[in-house]
């Protein structure tokens, strides 16, 4: 026959179970909130893609970011983007930025594919 548990054993037993089930709470709880953040992260990963058409290359970056204002395009501090400018320009290249605040910003890359340029 079985002994039953006497009331400080039971009293031991809650304990238990109540520091497990504050345990699991605590891992549910990250998990959702690691669950948030990959969510943040996936949504701020800019898309990459390119093609090529009628002899040229096009490179478009898109990410749904802060955005861009057309003053902060045309400013001569943004090095960003005088260095992508001064990179295209020897392949003979154009460079489109367009975005607005809060709502991403696209830059596409376009270069004249020729013999000439590649060798």
């Amino acid at each position: 026959m079985e002994k039953k548990p006497t009331y400080k054993e039971l009293e031991q037993m809650v304990k238990e179970l109540e520091k497990e089930a504050a345990k699991r709470k605590q891992a549910e709880e990250a998990l959702r909130r690691s669950e948030q953040e990959i969510r943040v992260i996936a949504d701020n990963v800019p898309t990459l893609f390119s093609k090529e058409k009628d002899g040229t290359l096009e490179l478009t970056v898109i990410d749904n970011g802060k955005g861009i204002t057309k003053k902060q395009i045309s400013d001569p501090q943004s090095f960003g983007l005088m260095g992508i400018r001064e990179r295209v320009h020897p392949w003979g290249g154009e460079v489109n930025i367009k975005g607005a605040s809060g709502k991403g910003t696209t830059v596409i890359v376009s270069i004249a594919l020729n013999k000439k340029a590649c060798d």
